[in-house]
């Protein structure tokens, strides 16, 4: 139980997988954070593809809990096109952060 006049603490679980996301769910994970498997520097996580990112922000939405997204890499300048089309994706997903 929270105390009074403290705000809820958040349990923010990683879903590096969409399996993983189905478990944080179902332990009740107020929020998760998941990455693409493009712009991710935890390569040796399997990631989410364009599909299973919007199949994932549906099923956070469904369960109302909140769906943070990593974007960290280290670019180059031949990435910047390719870095704006996934942001621009993102936008289409609408993760909570």
């Amino acid at each position: 139980m929270t105390p009074p006049n403290l705000p809820k603490i958040e349990l923010l679980v990683p879903a590096g997988t969409p399996e993983k996301l189905e478990i944080a769910i179902h332990y009740g994970a107020d929020a998760v954070y998941l990455a693409g498997r493009d712009f991710s520097l935890r390569n040796l996580s399997a990631n989410f593809s364009r599909p299973e990112m919007l199949a994932a922000r549906r099923l956070t939405r469904d369960h109302g809990i909140r769906m943070y997204v990593a974007v960290n890499i280290y670019s180059r300048d031949s990435e910047i096109g390719a870095i704006a089309d996934y942001l621009d994706f993102l936008a289409e997903v609408a993760p909570d952060a």
